[in-house]
Parts: C-alpha cells; sequence; structure tokens
C-alpha cells in the first residue's frame, strides 16, 4: 500500500503537503497565489518526510530511493542531492544544519547547511530510526527508532566540531626534522 500523505508542515509563513512524489507549499502571506511545486526530478520516487528550514529559503526532503533532495524555495530549484537512506529530516532552530534520520550504525548524520559538508554521523542502537528532532534551542538532538527507543545527544556547535578535526590533523601530522 502506497502512503498517500508524508506529512505536513506549517511554519510562520508557510503551510506544505508532501505526497507520493511532491510537495505543495503555499505562502500563508499571500494566499491567493497558487502553491509552489516540488518535485524530486530525474528520479521519481515516494517521499518519506520534510521540513522547511526556519529562514523559509530551503526545503528538503528524503525520498525511497536513497536520497535526500534539497531545493530554493524561493525558486524551487534543487540545491542538494544527498545519497543517504533516511526516513526523517529536519533542520536546527537557527537553520545551520540539516539532520537525517536512518538505520543500522548510521543513526543520525548532521550537514552543515551552507557549503553541504558532512560534519557528523551518530551512532545508534537498533534499525530504522523514523524521527529526528532538535531541541528548541538547537543544543540537543533526538532520534527514535521503530522499537521506540529514544536517543538523545548533545548538539556539538562547528566550533567544536571544527576543534575536534583540528586536533585530529595535528595528532596525526608527524613533523619533518629541520635542518
Amino acid at each position: 500500500i502506497r502512503r498517500w500523505l508524508a506529512r505536513t508542515i506549517c511554519t510562520q509563513d508557510a503551510w506544505a503537503i508532501g505526497q507520493i512524489e511532491k510537495v505543495w507549499i503555499w505562502n500563508l502571506n499571500r494566499p491567493q497565489e497558487p502553491p509552489l511545486v516540488l518535485l524530486p526530478g530525474t528520479h521519481s520516487s515516494v517521499i518519506e518526510d520534510f521540513d522547511i528550514s526556519p529562514d523559509g529559503r530551503l526545503g528538503a526532503a528524503p525520498y525511497q530511493d536513497g536520497y535526500i533532495r534539497v531545493w530554493n524555495l524561493e525558486t524551487t530549484e534543487p540545491v542538494r542531492m544527498m545519497r543517504f537512506s533516511s526516513d526523517s529530516v529536519t533542520f536546527s532552530p537557527v537553520g545551520h544544519r540539516l539532520a537525517a534520520a536512518s538505520g543500522g550504525r548510521e543513526a543520525v548524520k548532521l550537514w552543515e547547511t551552507t557549503t553541504w559538508q558532512d560534519v557528523l554521523t551518530l551512532a545508534g542502537e537498533g534499525t530504522g530510526f523514523r524521527f529526528v528532532a532538535f531541541s528548541p534551542d538547537g543544543q540537543t538532538l533526538i532520534a527514535r527508532n521503530w522499537d521506540g527507543l529514544l536517543h538523545i545527544w548533545s548538539a556539538p556547535s562547528l566550533e567544536t566540531i571544527d576543534k575536534a578535526e583540528a586536533t585530529a590533523v595535528s595528532n596525526s601530522v608527524t613533523p619533518l626534522p629541520t635542518k
């Protein structure tokens, strides 16, 4: 049985509905205008979920084909397509990160939304992570798997991630002897 409705979401300025292969987004400030229609592009697949960034500029949706698609909501043009099998996506409260929930060892993956760099992968217990969300302050990330087990992580800042990466690089580099 194909699921008809993936998700509805309402922000201060927009109302969106995801259905099968499309997402419709209505601008609540201009209700007389027709909705934006976001399509998956060349890969036709069923939407699992979707979210709108807090500033309303970006929309993201995981599809059953194993890709997450991100659109510019002002132009409806695709911005990015990431290969990651996911059932749920969410933007951080400030919009600097996109989190996606999956199954197996990669419970949650985080991307930085200005460069789309993969910044962190969180391991989890169990399979089939269906729900992911940030706390309102963006400091905590939660995910629930199909068995109902809730995982809670502290969401590190980009500065903390950068420091950890710099330390890992400096620890792995052996300085050359000087003459």
